[in-house]
Protein backbone atom coordinates (compact mmCIF):
# COMPACT_ATOMS: atom_id res chain seq x y z
CA UNK A 1 0.00 0.00 0.00
CA UNK A 2 2.81 2.39 0.84
CA UNK A 3 4.24 2.28 -2.69
CA UNK A 4 0.82 3.31 -4.06
CA UNK A 5 0.59 6.11 -1.51
CA UNK A 6 4.05 7.36 -2.47
CA UNK A 7 3.19 7.28 -6.18
CA UNK A 8 -0.09 9.09 -5.54
CA UNK A 9 1.60 11.68 -3.32
CA UNK A 10 3.91 12.67 -6.17
CA UNK A 11 0.86 13.68 -8.19
CA UNK A 12 -1.73 14.70 -5.61
CA UNK A 13 0.28 15.54 -2.49
CA UNK A 14 0.77 13.47 0.63
CA UNK A 15 -1.97 12.54 3.07
CA UNK A 16 -1.72 13.76 6.65
CA UNK A 17 0.26 11.36 8.81
CA UNK A 18 -2.78 10.40 10.89
CA UNK A 19 -4.66 9.21 7.78
CA UNK A 20 -1.98 6.85 6.44
CA UNK A 21 -2.42 4.16 9.14
CA UNK A 22 -6.16 4.07 8.41
CA UNK A 23 -5.52 3.55 4.71
CA UNK A 24 -2.87 0.90 5.29
CA UNK A 25 -5.11 -1.01 7.69
CA UNK A 26 -8.07 -0.83 5.28
CA UNK A 27 -5.83 -2.18 2.52
CA UNK A 28 -4.42 -4.96 4.71
CA UNK A 29 -7.89 -6.02 5.79
CA UNK A 30 -9.14 -5.98 2.19
CA UNK A 31 -6.20 -8.15 1.10
CA UNK A 32 -6.85 -10.58 3.96
CA UNK A 33 -10.50 -10.81 2.95
CA UNK A 34 -9.44 -11.42 -0.63
CA UNK A 35 -7.07 -14.19 0.45
CA UNK A 36 -9.78 -15.82 2.59
CA UNK A 37 -12.33 -15.65 -0.23
CA UNK A 38 -10.78 -18.53 -2.14
CA UNK A 39 -11.14 -16.67 -5.43
CA UNK A 40 -9.68 -18.98 -8.07
CA UNK A 41 -7.86 -16.15 -9.86
CA UNK A 42 -6.12 -15.33 -6.61
CA UNK A 43 -3.61 -18.10 -7.34
CA UNK A 44 -2.49 -16.34 -10.53
CA UNK A 45 0.28 -13.98 -9.40
CA UNK A 46 -0.42 -11.44 -12.15
CA UNK A 47 -4.15 -11.35 -11.37
CA UNK A 48 -3.46 -11.22 -7.63
CA UNK A 49 -1.12 -8.25 -8.09
CA UNK A 50 -3.69 -6.49 -10.28
CA UNK A 51 -6.38 -7.10 -7.66
CA UNK A 52 -4.23 -5.65 -4.88
CA UNK A 53 -3.38 -2.65 -7.02
CA UNK A 54 -7.06 -2.05 -7.73
CA UNK A 55 -7.83 -2.26 -4.00
CA UNK A 56 -5.11 0.26 -3.19
CA UNK A 57 -6.15 2.68 -5.90
CA UNK A 58 -9.80 2.57 -4.83
CA UNK A 59 -8.93 3.15 -1.17
CA UNK A 60 -6.76 6.11 -2.13
CA UNK A 61 -9.46 7.47 -4.44
CA UNK A 62 -12.06 7.34 -1.66
CA UNK A 63 -9.66 8.89 0.83
CA UNK A 64 -9.01 11.74 -1.61
CA UNK A 65 -12.77 12.31 -1.60
CA UNK A 66 -12.69 12.59 2.20
CA UNK A 67 -13.64 9.11 3.40
CA UNK A 68 -11.89 8.19 6.65
CA UNK A 69 -13.88 5.19 7.89
CA UNK A 70 -11.59 2.17 7.60
CA UNK A 71 -14.43 -0.31 7.23
CA UNK A 72 -16.11 1.71 4.48
CA UNK A 73 -12.79 2.09 2.66
CA UNK A 74 -12.19 -1.66 2.87
CA UNK A 75 -15.70 -2.71 1.93
CA UNK A 76 -16.03 -0.28 -0.95
CA UNK A 77 -12.66 -1.34 -2.36
CA UNK A 78 -13.72 -5.00 -2.24
CA UNK A 79 -17.06 -4.18 -3.84
CA UNK A 80 -15.35 -2.22 -6.59
CA UNK A 81 -12.96 -5.11 -7.19
CA UNK A 82 -15.76 -7.67 -7.37
CA UNK A 83 -17.67 -5.53 -9.85
CA UNK A 84 -14.58 -5.10 -12.05
CA UNK A 85 -14.09 -8.86 -12.32
CA UNK A 86 -17.72 -9.60 -13.15
CA UNK A 87 -17.73 -11.86 -16.18
CA UNK A 88 -14.02 -12.63 -15.88
CA UNK A 89 -13.10 -16.23 -16.60
CA UNK A 90 -9.83 -18.03 -15.81
CA UNK A 91 -7.62 -18.82 -18.78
Amino acid sequence: MLKYLVADAKINGAFDGDIVPILVRAFDEACQALDRSGASWGTDPIAAKAARERLARRIIELARLGERDRRLLRDNALLSLSQSFRGWRPR
